[in-house]
C-alpha cells in the first residue's frame, strides 16, 4: 500500500493514523509503503478483494481499474460511517431550506461559489447516498 509523500510523519504515525492496518502490515525500510504481511491470503483475486472490502474504502465510482482509500483517524471519535455524512450535510441543507429559505436564496444561484458547492453536494448525494445505503443493506459493493 503507498502513501503520498507529502504525509512526512507517516512512518511514526501510521500505526495509529489507520488503526485497521497494523496487525495485517508492515512498514517497508524506507517510503510511506506498507507491505501486507504473509500471514494474510493475498493469492487470489478474491483474497485481495476480500482484504480490501473489510480494510479499505471503496471508490464510488466503478473504474476499470478499483481504487480504494483510507481515511486517517486522528481523532477516531470523529470519525463517522461513510454514509453519515452524506445523512448529516443534506438533514442540515432541508431544515435550512424548510425552515429558513431566505437564507438560502442568495445562494441559490449556480454561478455563485457556494451555489457551486450546494449543486455539487446534492448531486453527489443523490447518486451516492442511496449506492451506499444499499452497500450498508446487503453487505457487498453495489454499483449503478
Amino acid at each position: 500500500l503507498r502513501f503520498p509523500h507529502y504525509l512526512t510523519d507517516f512512518r511514526s504515525k501510521w500505526e495509529s493514523d489507520f488503526p485497521t492496518l497494523p496487525e495485517v502490515c508492515t512498514l517497508e525500510p524506507e517510503g510511506n509503503i506498507l507491505r501486507v504481511k504473509d500471514t494474510v491470503d493475498t493469492g487470489s483475486q478474491e483474497a485481495v478483494s476480500s482484504f480490501c472490502v473489510e480494510r479499505l474504502e471503496a471508490d464510488l465510482v466503478l473504474r476499470d481499474v478499483a481504487r480504494w482509500y483510507l481515511v486517517r483517524q486522528v481523532q477516531p471519535e470523529l470519525v463517522l460511517p461513510r454514509p453519515s455524512y452524506y445523512f448529516i450535510a443534506l438533514f442540515i441543507l432541508g431544515s435550512i431550506v424548510r425552515y429558513q429559505p431566505e437564507v438560502i436564496l442568495g445562494a441559490s444561484s449556480p454561478y455563485s461559489q457556494l451555489g457551486w458547492l450546494l449543486g455539487r453536494l446534492v448531486g453527489l448525494a443523490q447518486r451516492f447516498y442511496p449506492q451506499l445505503m444499499l452497500r450498508w443493506l446487503y453487505g457487498r459493493e453495489i454499483y449503478f
